[in-house]
């Protein structure tokens, strides 16, 4: 059985399962309590107060204002248990931050109650959901650790969940099949697996070498010494590679996957192939130019995929002819710049007709910027397969089942340099390679930083840390037992300078802003997401139309991606060391991701951001539905008051409100939390609608002010005298507001709107009173009304507009009327009574303005004179 499905409810299993991840569980679970505190303080010591702040929330308890040592005093107060964990856990934390960054935004960051700062109580969270996230996260860790295997590459398709089976139902027929073939002497076990973004899985099997026994200091004890046996298969990328010393091992692997998984697979060349041209490759795929100069017979390419193209929105493109030559349909597009080869990545599939076979050529990205074409080879012999291989390279000047270099290619460049930049340690580096890290470290983007890892010297202490002390000076004395004899390793690792490469950033930012007419850079701006401060540089690109920029250095997650696409402001979040491949799934509404190698290799930055902001142009009305949708069903699912936590805040709730109202008012903006601190309400909108009186069809138009409240008690959003003053000096201001007074029929805003998800419902009669006596007190002219609508009634409205749309969009006049009605109730309280008859009235075809032409019955009467027509 494998560590992923070990139960550790027993204490045996416990202690065999943290043995297996490399923590020394034995004399930590021999600590007196004393020691355990004394330990898990000095851990927590060294700790910021938003890790601290984390781990009290993930024990229950509050987070209160005080300080850092009364916080770590209140989570020694947890069972002695729990403490124990937190410090296997501190262990196996060990070198590991980015193998747990990265599984723990794969697993876990798209649900609300994630945690981002403490790779501590991450761990922790992934123990409490189930201990196979440990037994995977060491499986990875070790999979990094080694060094590069044999790969092979295979043309068939493996559906993930058939892949899986491979760790369960098939597990014990791989064994048998090792032990089989190694003619019953080895013997071999699964020892634990790891499935990552649901399209590899890594398996490391361990072999035994040695059973006998091994002297120690209590009374020797039997050691059965085993050598790791690993190998991933990565349906992605169509690869499997299988990283052990012995020959035999990989020929057996290779031949269990090959039988079990119905493929053949052809070994890759270890050599990265760099010898081309770029503009030979382009010239043999866009224009037909023979690579190698020499005629290829029998050798029709009537296929070809494109990843990307010039065209809007850079979509996939694919060129077909049934049985004939595609090479000059790809001449034409080419001269007509509708597609174009930036990288060999663009490339997706060739396929081919010849006497010999015909087949599919798949290009397969890898994960250090190099491309493989492999081929479905299966029922082709090997000199069949050796002739396709020759005719490929003459006609395309690039081999089959070996790694090609795409750093010739623009696009290629970038995804080396976002390579390089994630990388810690030092890697042998191709020439290419070497020569674009020496031109990184000549500008300063990377530096080599020297580490440091302080670890006691006393033999009944494991106190080992990468840390300085609190005041940032080396560790002189153990903080666990006191010993003043600490050993000091050192280790050179790459680390990206993420000040100079911000630097570059704003630089390329202003650069854009020079060149294109009416933008400027404005600065920056901070906003806090989830506790977390993020900076966003601004940018206006006209009047009343920004972009913002996140330079960001962590992983990232679809859960912060959503959080952003919730402001509705059009944002470039640019990544450091992720290439573009792996940004796909997060260019989502209003965010768009972008490497930052790109932005590094890219000369022209005017071309380059110009691009991203024509495609926030394109997406606005969609983003802008998108997002409001999001936000309806989180206010759907909004629970009572008391039950909705610490996690949703206020600001949460004003950006869900307000996505919703902007969906429905296109004329709207939100002020809230952007304005804080200002006597402002949370935002305005506006609607307005044409009515026919006798031979004229005047324009109405209104303005309306509104505030939310989120309550989290029992009683509800209490509306007092303060939040009733503010309330009608809101209006009252935005009343004389000369935008405002011209551009309403009324000359005023028409309606104050409160919305809750709790109200005070004492406060209905209590604020309307109070406008109706300051209006009088003030001989004012004007007479707007508070309105108050329960979040419940507004996402009611909403689900009814959503569904009704097309219907509305042609009866917007009377919709909008009848709208205009129920948000100057003389009741101040919107109702489902006054909704449902207003959506009545709104959805009466007798009243609509506009009609539908019956398509179908079109398309039917058509088709019913083309055969009369024929008879």
């Amino acid at each position: 059985m494998s560590i992923n499905k070990m139960n550790i409810d027993t204490e045996n299993n416990y202690k065999k399962f943290w043995r297996s991840v490399g923590v020394s569980i034995d004399p930590i679970q021999e600590y007196s309590i004393t020691d355990i505190d004394k330990k898990l303080k000095a851990t927590l010591i060294n700790l910021s107060i938003k890790e601290i702040d984390e781990l009290l929330v993930f024990f229950s308890f509050e987070v209160k204002d005080r300080s850092a040592e009364e916080k770590i005093d209140e989570i020694l107060t947890i069972e002695e248990k729990k403490k124990v964990e937190l410090l296997l856990l501190k262990e196996f934390s060990s070198r590991k931050k980015r193998v747990i960054n990265n599984y723990y935004n794969n697993v876990i960051s798209q649900t609300i109650n994630s945690f981002e700062n403490s790779q501590l109580v991450q761990l922790a969270h992934l123990l409490q959901l189930d201990t196979k996230h440990i037994a995977e996260m060491f499986t990875c860790y070790s999979w990094e650790s080694k060094g590069t295997g044999q790969v092979y590459s295979f043309g068939e398709k493996i559906k993930f969940g058939e892949l899986l089976k491979i760790t369960n139902e098939y597990a014990d027929d791989l064994i048998g099949f090792l032990h089989a073939n190694a003619k019953l002497e080895n013997h071999y076990k699964i020892f634990s697996h790891a499935q990552i973004a649901e399209s590899r899985i890594v398996v490391i099997i361990h072999r035994k070498i040695n059973d006998g026994p091994v002297s120690d200091f209590d009374e020797p004890f039997r050691n059965k010494s085993v050598v790791p046996l690993l190998f991933m298969i990565d349906i992605e990328n169509s690869t499997l590679e299988i990283r052990t010393k012995s020959s035999k091992e990989i020929n057996w692997i290779n031949k269990y996957i090959e039988k079990t998984f119905k493929i053949n697979l052809t070994e890759v060349s270890t050599e990265i192939f760099s010898e081309y041209e770029p503009e030979t490759i382009k010239e043999a795929f866009l224009e037909g130019k023979n690579a190698s100069g020499k005629v290829v017979n029998n050798f029709i390419i009537n296929k070809v995929a494109f990843r990307a193209s010039p065209l809007r929105n850079s979509p996939r493109v694919t060129f077909e002819l049934s049985n004939a030559d595609i090479i000059p349909s790809l001449k034409d597009a080419y001269a007509k710049e509708s597609i174009n080869l930036a990288s060999i990545k663009d490339l997706e599939t060739i396929s081919f007709i010849s006497s010999e076979a015909t087949r599919t050529i798949k290009s397969n990205i890898q994960y250090d910027g190099s491309i493989i074409f492999s081929i479905n080879d299966n029922g082709l012999t090997a000199e069949v397969k050796k002739i396709i291989e020759n005719k490929f390279f003459l006609r395309f000047g690039i081999p089959l089942n070996q790694k090609v270099s795409n750093i010739k290619f623009a696009d290629g460049r970038a995804d080396t340099i976002d390579y390089l930049f994630s990388q810690y340690n030092k890697i042998d580096l191709t020439p290419q390679e070497q020569e674009i890290f020496r031109t990184l470290r000549k500008e300063n983007f990377i530096e080599e930083k020297e580490n440091t890892i302080y670890t006691c010297t006393n033999s009944n202490c494991d106190y080992s840390t990468e840390d300085t002390d609190v005041e940032g000076q080396p560790i002189k004395i153990c903080p666990s037992c006191g010993n003043e004899h600490i050993k000091k390793d050192l280790y050179i690792i790459w680390k990206p300078n993420e000040t100079r490469l911000e630097t570059y950033l704003i630089d390329s930012l202003k650069t854009y802003c020079e060149k294109k007419d009416g933008a400027a850079y404005i600065g920056t701006s901070d906003k806090t997401i989830w506790g977390n401060k993020y900076r966003f540089h601004i940018l206006e690109i006209k009047e009343n139309e920004t972009i913002q920029v996140l330079f960001f250095t962590d992983p990232l997650s679809l859960r912060l991606v959503n959080k952003i696409n919730t402001f509705l402001t059009p944002t470039i979040i640019v990544c450091l060391g992720v290439q573009e491949k792996h940004l796909d799934k997060f260019n989502i509404n209003c965010t768009i991701p972008l490497s930052l190698g790109k932005v590094i290799d890219y000369e022209d930055k005017l071309k380059l951001f110009n691009g991203i902001y024509e495609t926030f142009q394109y997406r606005t009305k969609s983003y802008i539905s998108s997002v409001a949708y999001e936000s309806f069903e989180t206010l759907s699912k909004l629970p009572e008051p008391l039950l909705i936590g610490e996690k949703y805040k206020p600001g949460d709730f004003e950006d869900d409100v307000f996505n919703i109202l902007i969906d429905m008012f296109p004329n709207a903006e939100k002020w809230g939390s952007r304005l804080t601190g200002r006597e402002v309400p949370e935002g305005i909108f506006t609607l307005s609608y044409k009515e026919e009186e006798g031979n004229e069809t005047p324009e109405y138009k209104y303005v309306f002010s509104f505030d939310c409240k989120l309550n989290k008690t029992e009683k509800g959003y209490d509306l007092a005298k303060d939040e009733q003053r503010k309330a009608f000096d809101y209006a009252d201001s935005l009343s004389k507001n000369s935008y405002i007074s011209r551009y309403s029929s009324k000359n005023q805003v028409s309606s104050h709107i409160f919305i809750c998800n709790n109200f005070y419902e004492n406060n209905f009669k209590t604020m309307g009173e109070y406008f109706y006596r300051k209006q009088a007190e003030n001989k004012s002219k004007y007479d707007t009304r508070p309105i108050f609508i329960t979040v419940e009634l507004l996402v009611y409205l909403y689900s009814q507009y959503r569904k009704n749309y097309d219907i509305i969009w042609n009866s917007r006049n009377i919709f909008y009327q009848e709208l205009y009605n129920v948000l100057t109730t003389d009741d101040y309280v919107v109702t489902e009574r006054m909704i449902d008859e207003m959506f009545e009235r709104a959805l009466d075809p007798d009243l609509a303005d506009y009609k539908n032409l019956a398509v179908k019955k079109v398309k039917k009467d058509v088709l019913r004179n083309q055969r009369k027509h024929k008879s």
